[in-house]
């Protein structure tokens, strides 16, 4: 029996030694929950407009610490300690308030390049029971002190000099090809080509010189001939297209005004696509041979200024990347002046460290630079406080975010609507404004109606051009053969005066009569008038029309009546009745 009490005894007395110990590990969070708490947070620095304080004669915002630093009478203003203002009404009573002070000197002794880290050291130290601030969570700050939940997961971007900022003269002028993509300039050249070639094919006159009874050239002088004109109507019809417009040629053959249509009908699509874009692209800025990623920078073998601290994480997830880390204090101001020094060509920035500094903005803006969308790491932002205390404001940030929706995104807000935008500098860069719809090239999916348009045109043309060519050789007259024009003579007097009437043929068109003709009196006219132009002629200045017999040396008639001035197609009715006479070929140009 009295062991048995024994056992009972010694089971009672491990209970309430536990249950002890139970209630002092616990009572730190019970006095946090049931009681008023008050918290010291020291700041670490300034980083306007985060957390500041104000010149005490000048009421300026300072961004730099001096002797008022040390001054606690002197209220810190900014971001941070409005919301924390925000949380202590929240909690109703939870947390009675947060003083604040400065970091301690010692400190700032222990770790010289990093005010945060020595903010942090305070709390180690016992001096003070939380700091405010946006502090990173990193390995070597948890081992010192706890945090609470993560505020904000912070960004580090590629920071590089704003894209197409400083444009080449080449790189300006290749915007004038851009507005159209590679395979409509080809469609262009190749209706271009092919309309000049059909139109020479169309105009070809070599077989009205070859029923007379002349020798013809050699077929290699016919080549170059055929060549030299090909290239005048090119040239001709590039022209065309540069004017937006053809010429209005009344005496043309209804197959090369159907051709001279579609083709026209082409130049207004094209041209006034390619002129409503234009704008557009010579005054964009172009992304060739700029950095917008950090794969671009490491392939192009940039250095990239960063924060000593993120060393490790930076180089383990980057390493072919060539940092070179700042070896000052640890201020963002630092990382520019490094670039500014020309220490390296990029820089990797905190997001949240620097969005809301207007100074840095401003130099960011001054020199050029933008924040791209490639990021190297993400950080978690938090506050570095007692463990004893680090669950307990952990759940009034919550609580105030769940139920108040106070967290630092709504503070910043409140912040710009009570003192307005601080910066206007627009540092934010995006490789989707340089590939928006506004900037789409016209392709060839986009040319679909004017080139049926041309096709069909060309196809018709064609027909007709051979319906032409049939009806010369079974000489009978087809609709493709005349040229609309009325009166296509009227006017013209012959080298003698008088010896032209008109009258209407049985079509009824106006063709030339001759009466008492002077055959011997127009061939010396004629004669004449070859002798003065053949000093003036020479391979270069030859008209761009193919005409075998105007080039040949031979006196005959009808070589003389090949070389006039005005052409005038004489009808073959009018031909027949002097079919016996060699003055007249069957094409006379007077």
């Amino acid at each position: 029996m009295e062991r048995l009490q024994m056992l009972i005894w010694i089971w009672v007395r491990v209970r309430l030694i536990h249950g002890f110990h139970n209630i002092t590990r616990c009572h730190t969070h019970l006095m946090f929950f049931l009681f008023t708490v008050a918290i010291k947070a020291n700041i670490p620095d300034y980083q306007f407009p985060l957390v500041y304080k104000r010149d005490p004669t000048s009421e300026e915002s300072l961004s730099v610490t001096g002797s008022e630093y040390y001054d606690n009478n002197i209220p810190y203003e900014g971001i941070y300690p409005i919301m924390m203002e925000n949380l202590v009404k929240s909690s109703k009573g939870g947390i009675k308030n947060i003083t604040y002070t400065h970091r301690s000197n010692v400190s700032s002794v222990l770790h010289p390049k990093s005010s945060f880290t020595a903010a942090v050291q305070d709390i180690q130290d016992g001096l003070v029971d939380m700091s405010v601030g946006p502090f990173w969570i990193t390995s070597e700050r948890l081992l010192m002190a706890a945090f609470s939940v993560p505020v904000v997961n912070d960004k580090v971007y590629l920071v590089v000099p704003t894209p197409g900022s400083e444009e080449t003269i080449p790189q300006q002028i290749s915007k004038i090809f851009h507005p159209f993509s590679v395979g409509v300039w080809g469609l262009v050249g190749g209706i271009i080509i092919l309309s000049s070639l059909l139109s020479v094919w169309f105009s070809d006159r070599t077989e009205l010189a070859s029923d007379s009874d002349e020798v013809q050239r050699p077929l290699r002088r016919n080549k170059h001939a055929y060549l030299r004109l090909a290239v005048d109507s090119i040239l001709e019809k590039g022209i065309f297209f540069c004017s937006a417009g053809v010429e209005q040629d009344v005496g043309a053959t209804l197959s090369n005004k159907l051709l001279m249509f579609g083709f026209g009908s082409f130049i207004l699509i094209a041209v006034s696509s390619y002129v409503a874009n234009l704008a557009a692209f010579l005054t964009r800025r172009t992304l060739e041979g700029s950095v917008t990623s950090i794969d671009g920078a490491i392939a192009g073998g940039w250095t990239i200024c960063a924060h000593h601290l993120l060393r490790k994480k930076l180089s383990k997830a980057w390493p072919a990347a060539n940092f070179v880390f700042t070896e000052r204090d640890s201020n963002h101001h630092d990382i520019m002046d490094d670039y500014t020094d020309e220490k390296c060509q990029a820089l990797a920035i905190s997001w949240e460290g620097t969005s809301m500094d207007h100074s840095f903005l401003d130099r960011v803006c001054e020199r050029k630079l933008v924040y791209t969308d490639s990021i190297f790491i993400q950080i978690p932002i938090g506050f570095p406080i007692r463990k004893d205390l680090a669950a307990g404001f952990s759940h009034w940030m919550l609580e105030a975010e769940e139920n108040h929706n106070i967290n630092l995104q709504t503070t910043k807000d409140q912040y710009i609507r009570e003192n307005g935008k601080l910066s206007s500098c627009k540092v934010q860069f995006s490789a989707e404004d340089f590939t928006t719809n506004e900037y789409e090239k016209i392709t060839i999916r986009h040319m679909a109606l004017p080139v049926v348009l041309f096709t069909f045109c060309c196809a018709l043309a064609t027909i007709g051009h051979f319906f032409r060519r049939h009806a010369k050789k079974q000489e009978v007259r087809s609709l493709f053969d005349r040229t609309s024009q009325l009166g296509l003579v009227k006017g013209i007097t012959s080298p003698v005066g008088s010896n032209y009437s008109h009258e209407k043929d049985d079509d009824g068109e106006v063709s030339p009569r001759i009466h008492d003709l002077d055959v011997e009196e127009i061939i010396d006219h004629l004669f004449e008038r070859h002798n003065k132009k053949k000093q003036m002629i020479s391979l270069l200045a030859r008209p761009s029309q193919l005409n075998t017999v105007a080039d040949e040396p031979s006196h005959s008639p009808r070589s003389l009546l090949a070389v006039g001035g005005s052409t005038s197609l004489f009808h073959n009715s009018f031909l027949e009745k002097f079919d016996g006479v060699e003055a007249f070929p069957h094409s006379v140009e007077i």
